[in-house]
């Protein structure tokens, strides 16, 4: 919980509440830790607030070493931009996106030989235990692959929506996945030359922030963004994070508001 929800009861979470959040999972990840306050319980709320408010106080860094692995630096430095005490301070998700990327780049390959070692601790640790109480356990070797679920055991309601849900309930609009698809895809070929030749920027941003396809922090970046291109350019990153179904809803707009300029790059215009 970042400092800033701690000092009103009405707040309200914004994305800043969680960039905090990811910079607490990061050290998790990186510490092997659950607990950021092991000395803190769960029921002493105030001192809670007292260490985190008050004296800023963040999760230990003694057991991270920046060396041991490569890349790890810049993923702490990352965490602590990330639980930053003023909220207008924290990174935005791309660029913890990006870094998060370049370390995955890093160490991909090795991700499948780590998971094996530690099914390997595991068995290990069952057998032993298996030893003592006299009960067998399979065997799991470090190669050895989870079994693969019958197919003809798959039973999946037709009821049940699968794939990631749309921001809101009014996203659909009737539209079917393909024209989803279809639209998404036109923005993503052509969104450099939207990004330099839409000038009339703010009736889209109006459109997309009444249908609850980007974030108020975002419509607020466009706004104060003090040219056509600029305010593009926050767009495109606001599009980007919300998804297929937000450049969808963009590109239904530009169906429009601009019309000859889809035609023009390829979309298809309906009459």
């Amino acid at each position: 919980m970042p400092p800033e929800a701690l000092e009103n009861v009405s707040y309200k979470p914004i994305r800043a509440f969680d960039i905090y959040s990811y910079g607490i999972l990061l050290w998790s990840i990186i510490t092997g830790q659950s607990k950021p306050y092991p000395d803190v319980h769960a029921r002493e709320f105030s001192r809670f607030c007292f260490l985190i408010k008050d004296r800023r106080q963040r999760p230990s860094l003694e057991a991270v070493d920046k060396e041991q692995v490569e890349g790890l630096g810049d993923l702490v430095e990352l965490m602590k931009k990330c639980w930053d005490h003023e909220p207008s301070k924290r990174p935005p998700f791309k660029e913890c996106f990006l870094v998060t990327g370049r370390v995955f780049e890093k160490h991909k390959k090795g991700i499948q030989n780590a998971v094996n070692q530690v099914l390997l601790k595991l068995n290990l640790g069952s057998v032993e235990g298996s030893k003592t109480s006299g009960v067998g356990t399979p065997s799991v070797s470090a190669s050895s692959k989870p079994p693969a679920c019958p197919k003809d055991k798959v039973n999946i309601s037709a009821d049940v929506k699968t794939g990631p849900l749309p921001p809101t309930q009014d996203v659909a609009d009737g539209l079917s996945s393909k024209p989803i698809d279809k639209g998404a895809q036109f923005v993503d070929d052509n969104m450099e030359q939207l990004v330099q030749r839409i000038t009339l920027v703010m009736p889209i941003a109006d459109g997309l922030y009444q249908k609850k396809m980007i974030h108020y922090e975002d419509y607020s970046e466009i706004t104060a963004a003090q040219t056509s291109m600029a305010k593009m350019r926050k767009l495109y990153v606001a599009l980007q994070q919300a998804g297929a179904v937000a450049k969808s809803a963009f590109y239904q707009i530009l169906l429009k508001q601009q019309s000859l300029l889809v035609k023009e790059l390829g979309g298809v215009v309906q009459k």
